[in-house]
């Protein structure tokens, strides 16, 4: 795939394709970053990311056109979209393959109504002990249509000698998430962070605030996206680590770094009875002459005066 010698023109505005029932829109946020929309709707949702805080630049980004395709090119790389399935593939400035979705599984779409609930007597809360500790739940509970979204799936084109890491931190002790099936939701044993990073030197920033599910087995290679306004997401490009973490950071901010002693030993149980406790182990740490810079107490389980 070679556009040095085409027509290109400059892009100045979200580039959009429709292949008669579907959309697909490609925005450049820098050189090596584009970000990648699909969606029945005309429009591209208005609700702000709760991940992102960047915003578009088109500067250096060229635009160029023929029947089957469109190509998108920047200094850095070259964004590929098959007008009729309406699939991506992006290449380096040396027309190196570096990431593909699947050409032989388009991307799909199914509507659905998303759900809310409501209390018809917001006064109305009762208290409850549970193992996750105090719960208020409402009363005579309703359930009503918000709005219309729907149900997405990302197929991919993995290389054999590619591997993938990220999605948060999960209980199955697994790296290479390769071969694997993985859910994507938050709960007390998982920590998801909705990235993926390939060895083939490029990441994945998924925006969608809903369960996901990734799959590389012989179900296939995709990401399911339950309910969603539009499926959104990501490309960034780096030949290191600190290059991919430089431009998930021009994404989302710069995390702040953490206080001196929370790089040091913490101490954390279940639960201490109360503070005499606490103070007991704090005592009992100083005087074997362990050093120790954080206990932690579960607030949840705390049966003493706070």
């Amino acid at each position: 795939m070679d556009s040095t010698n085409l027509a290109a023109k400059a892009v100045s505005a979200p580039v959009k394709l429709n292949d008669g029932t579907r959309n697909l829109w490609l925005i450049p946020y820098a050189e090596d970053i584009v970000r990648i929309i699909f969606s029945g709707n005309e429009r591209i949702s208005d609700r702000e990311s709760m991940i992102v805080t960047a915003r578009a630049d088109y500067s250096g980004w060229e635009l160029i056109e023929n029947e089957r395709e469109i190509i998108l090119r920047s200094s850095s790389l070259q964004v590929l979209v098959g007008r009729s399935k309406l699939n991506v593939s992006i290449f380096d400035n040396d027309n190196n393959l570096i990431y593909r979705e699947s050409a032989r599984s388009a991307k799909e779409l199914e509507s659905k109504e998303v759900i809310r609930t409501k209390t018809a007597a917001p006064d109305q809360l009762k208290m409850e002990v549970t193992v996750d500790g105090l719960r208020v739940r409402a009363q005579d509970i309703e359930t009503y249509v918000d709005r219309m979204a729907a149900q997405y799936r990302l197929h991919f084109d993995f290389a054999d000698d590619e591997a993938l890491y990220g999605l948060g931190s999960h209980e199955e002790g697994v790296g290479n998430l390769r071969g694997t099936h993985q859910y994507v939701y938050q709960q007390n044993m998982k920590a998801c962070v909705p990235v993926l990073i390939s060895t083939r030197g490029y990441g994945l920033l998924f925006d969608s605030s809903c369960l996901m599910t990734f799959r590389d087995d012989f179900m296939g290679s995709y990401m399911w996206f339950e309910i969603t306004d539009q499926l959104d997401y990501y490309f960034y490009a780096g030949n290191n680590l600190n290059k991919l973490n430089a431009s998930y950071y021009k994404l989302t901010g710069t995390p702040p770094l953490l206080p001196r002693w929370s790089f040091g030993y913490v101490q954390s149980k279940e639960r201490y009875v109360d503070a005499a406790e606490m103070i007991a182990v704090a005592s009992e740490y100083r005087k074997r002459k362990i050093p120790l810079d954080c206990l932690v107490l579960d607030w949840r389980s705390w049966e003493g005066d706070l």
